[in-house]
């Protein structure tokens, strides 16, 4: 069974930069919900401060020339956030229990070690770490030296129903029912434009032939079959496919030279090996 020839461009993302002022999380929070009360005149003109919902860490960005060192849990300096960036006290036991500093690193004495030279910071912060059983609100805060004086950033914790799993039981069961059943028809009308949603059709490996001047990529496509790529250009044109009768699910593919001749073979996890002799 042969397709029409599919041609793709394939784009080149850039990797995100790394910020090593900022220690985050993908933990989502749903017992609490941690908000910064207004900020006191002696800090809002250099300070902003936030709590991110999605893992409760605290962000702290300082403006025009001013300087603030954040106390740690043992009132010691931690964080320095200024004009030239953020540098953290290789000393502070607060450094270590965020992530700042390697406890094998730790030193004796303030050792301030610049790691950003953005002036903004984010991490998680124990102080802002939940409720004793049966509170049902909470006050947190941390002490601040703003230019030399000392000042508190504030706020609230409160807890907050957990949010109901039906919703999702619901989604995740529809998502499961579309799945199957394009898994079992298998038209390739209907891959093509579900291979944007599901992962499960989609490339999962690809072999090179090695054969001098062919550039051709034998393709394990899951359930969108075995297929065959042309690569030239910059271009990827699609130049022959199989999907068997009772469709497929096709997860390797390796190429073989026996002699003259040559053999793909493909391995299906529901029928076990084909073997292809392509005749592009």
């Amino acid at each position: 069974m042969r397709w029409p020839a599919l041609a793709a461009v394939l784009p080149v993302l850039p990797s995100p930069p790394t910020a090593d002022a900022h220690i985050r999380s993908g933990v989502v929070a749903t017992e609490y919900r941690v908000s910064v009360s207004p900020l006191p005149p002696a800090l809002s003109p250099g300070v902003t401060a936030r709590v991110y919902e999605g893992d409760r860490a605290l962000g702290l960005t300082v403006a025009g020339d001013h300087s603030v060192i954040v106390l740690g849990y043992a009132g010691e300096p931690f964080l320095r956030i200024d004009s030239a960036g953020v540098a953290v006290n290789e000393a502070s036991p607060t450094a270590v229990a965020v992530g700042f500093v390697d406890q094998r690193r730790r030193v004796r004495g303030p050792s301030w070690n610049a790691q950003s030279s953005e002036p903004a910071a984010a991490w998680h912060d124990r102080r802002l770490d939940g409720l004793r059983a049966g509170v049902e609100r909470g006050r947190w805060a941390i002490p601040l030296v703003l230019d030399g004086e000392v000042v508190q950033l504030e706020g609230e914790i409160r807890r907050v129903p957990a949010p109901s799993p039906w919703p999702w039981v619901v989604v995740a069961g529809a998502f499961g029912v579309a799945t199957a059943l394009l898994l079992v028809a298998r038209r390739p009308q209907l891959i093509r434009p579900a291979a944007v949603g599901f992962g499960a059709l989609s490339v999962h490996e690809v072999a090179i032939d090695p054969t001098p001047g062919k550039k051709l990529a034998f393709v394990s496509y899951y359930a969108g079959g075995f297929r065959i790529l042309k690569y030239d250009n910059n271009r990827l044109t699609e130049v022959g496919a199989f999907i068997d009768q009772g469709g497929n699910d096709f997860w390797g593919v390796e190429v073989h030279n026996i002699g003259n001749e040559q053999y793909v073979l493909a391995s299906d996890r529901d029928f076990g090996l084909y073997i292809f002799q392509p005749d592009v």
